[in-house]
């Protein structure tokens, strides 16, 4: 069985809250005030961290107008043998990427093996 899945993008462009700055200790009630009270306010979005994720950087868009239209971009197909997923086809170049290129040989076995 195949079960196709597509990464779609968006090139974003604009002028946002800046709240990478924050100090990741705040509470995420705190947090998700802050954002609540740009958003009433009008802003278009904001740029901002979360806890856990190192130096990765995330944007919450609230004008959807401010986003163009997605654009497909990478296509697999992912087999499923009943089991596991056995192998995943790339659409781009027509490849098949086999299960044991991915994945270490012991993952999935039980710890007490």
């Amino acid at each position: 069985m195949g079960l196709d899945m597509r990464v779609f993008s968006r090139r974003v462009t604009g002028s946002f809250h800046d709240l990478t700055k924050l100090d990741p200790n705040l509470p995420k009630a705190e947090r998700r005030k802050i954002g609540h009270q740009l958003h009433d306010s009008g802003s278009p979005g904001v740029l901002f961290c979360r806890p856990g994720f190192g130096d990765h950087r995330f944007l919450s868009i609230f004008d959807g107008a401010l986003l163009p239209r997605a654009v497909q971009g990478a296509h697999y197909r992912f087999v499923w043998d009943g089991q596991k997923i056995k192998s995943i086809y790339d659409f781009s170049d027509g490849k098949e990427i086999l299960r044991g290129a991915l994945v270490a040989p012991d993952v999935g076995r039980d710890a007490a093996e």
